[in-house]
């Protein structure tokens, strides 16, 4: 939902493709569950365009997004 959430506030169109960075481990089902729900390719980025912190399972979870 948090990502969801950044991407409206980056004006993002419903097709638009985003790249996230997330600074935690997380399995590949759970990779491309994110993927699949937020049209966004998981990669390591020098530069982002918004930066979200996400409390998740009691672990804040740091997210970069680019357009």
């Amino acid at each position: 939902r948090n990502i969801q959430d950044a991407r409206k506030q980056l004006n993002c169109q419903i097709e638009d493709r985003i790249q996230i960075e997330i600074n935690d481990n997380i399995n590949d089902e759970l990779q491309k569950y994110i993927c699949n729900e937020t049209l966004s390719d998981i990669t390591n980025l020098d530069t982002c365009d918004l930066e979200i912190n996400v409390v998740s399972n009691d672990k804040n979870v740091n997210v970069k997004i680019k357009i």
